[in-house]
């Protein structure tokens, strides 16, 4: 068993999924909090920002999960590790900075790499 139900907190939720990574669940459930009616972000440029991140997310979903369907996905990952960021937010407070740099990194550089690779 993966753990006792009675020990998680009110605002926890359990996923157990074995098609998906640790890393697109975790974006599936903050993008569908993000993007519930009962929160104000309206603009379209927020949903297409969600679309244009999360291939990102499914990279790292194709690596986690050992399935190498993507073109150039070990090269991805190898890529992204070879960055050496430190995803612990309380060992690495500019954390937030370094994503948004890499994301747009990415952005540019993504889409020819996989074209040409």
């Amino acid at each position: 068993m993966l753990g006792n139900e009675a020990s998680l907190g009110e605002n926890v939720v359990k996923v157990i999924d074995m098609e998906r990574s640790g890393a697109t669940i975790a974006f599936d459930y903050f993008k569908d909090k993000i993007l519930s009616p009962d929160v104000a972000v309206k603009h379209p440029s927020v949903h297409e920002e969600f679309e244009r991140v999360r291939q990102l997310f499914l990279y790292t979903e194709d690596g986690d999960l050992w399935r190498w369907r993507f073109p150039n996905s070990k090269a991805f990952g190898s890529g992204l590790k070879d960055l050496n960021i430190e995803f612990d937010a309380r060992k690495n407070p500019s954390l937030f900075d370094q994503v948004i740099a890499c994301s747009f990194c990415l952005t540019l550089f993504l889409p020819a790499f996989l074209l040409y690779h």
